[in-house]
């Protein structure tokens, strides 16, 4: 027996031996690259596409959740802590950012060109949002030039935090520049040609998309996505479809059908999704979609819905 023991122990000692120069300490697995953070999926999109795989690159607000109702766990805030840097977009979209202005955080709505809000925004008596009161749109995105400021900045800032990769960083960034300027090109030959001008939706976060191609849009409840419209509200929507000869009310991928399927039953309309781009679902995810394929289809949504030749 004992010397069974003796065998089986020097086996293991060989073993180990043997082994030993393959097991890579759990210190040395962790990634060597910066981390770094952002908030909503178009500042997501913009680093993946600059930064590729020469940073680690994570959204704050996990996919498949409304940025409007998010609020950061005590477990996000350690994680966030470990990012050499943080983008976001301010306190008009997410009032959660007050206090983490910083050298390694980046307020995005600081760079981009917002647009003010007026009444013909606010369609419905819904609850006002912090953003509103600062009466500016915060769905800045959706502005095309406004993407391209963004790309920029960012750009500069991965520079800063990782100097010896600025040629390549600002290589990616005249790629993707030249995919939004397609895409910009793309829309205005499209939504100049239409016959309608107005859209339905639940949510009115397409204001800038309005204002650079002239169509206008009524909303069931603002700017807040989880706000209840009144009878009223709902009354004077439909009312508006008719009015309008609206073929189609949108509604978003993070919000229920259930209230803009009424409303098109009672007009005799179809409904579908219009995406606002400021999260993407999980299955979006798998399918690997970026803020560019998602602009695209919500174009040709928006040309069927304006009739646009």
């Amino acid at each position: 027996m004992k010397t069974l023991m003796i065998i089986i122990g020097v086996f293991v000692l060989l073993l180990l031996l043997f082994v030993a120069p393959f097991i890579v300490p759990s210190s040395t697995k962790e990634s060597s690259k910066a981390l770094v953070t952002t908030s909503i999926f178009p500042l997501y999109d913009i680093c993946k596409q600059i930064a590729k795989e020469r940073v680690d690159v994570m959204m704050l607000i996990p996919f498949g959740v409304d940025i409007h109702t998010f609020e950061p766990s005590p477990k996000e805030r350690i994680a966030l802590q470990k990012s050499r840097l943080f983008i976001y977009s301010g306190t008009h979209l997410e009032p959660w950012t007050r206090g983490l202005e910083g050298n390694n955080s980046i307020d995005i709505s600081r760079y981009v060109k917002l647009r003010t809000l007026s009444d013909d925004d606010n369609c419905s008596d819904h609850h006002h949002h912090d953003h509103e009161q600062h009466h500016y749109d915060p769905h800045y995105w959706l502005d095309i030039d406004n993407m391209i400021i963004a790309a920029r900045v960012i750009t500069e800032k991965l520079s800063v935090l990782d100097p010896p990769s600025q040629a390549y960083f600002e290589s990616n960034l005249k790629t993707y520049i030249a995919t939004l300027e397609k895409l910009k090109q793309a829309y205005k030959a499209t939504l100049s040609t239409c016959k309608k001008d107005f859209i339905i939706v639940n949510h009115n976060a397409f204001g800038y998309l309005g204002s650079e191609y002239h169509f206008h849009i009524a909303s069931l409840s603002g700017f807040s996505t989880d706000a209840l419209p009144s009878a009223k509200s709902m009354k004077t929507l439909i009312d508006t479809v008719k009015e309008h000869h609206v073929n189609v009310v949108f509604f978003e991928p993070f919000s229920s059908e259930r209230l803009m399927q009424t409303v098109a039953n009672e007009s005799h309309t179809k409904v579908a999704v219009l995406h606002p781009l400021a999260n993407i679902t999980r299955a979006e995810v798998a399918a690997q979609k970026s803020y560019n394929d998602i602009m695209r289809e919500n174009l040709q949504k928006l040309s069927q819905a304006l009739e646009c030749e």
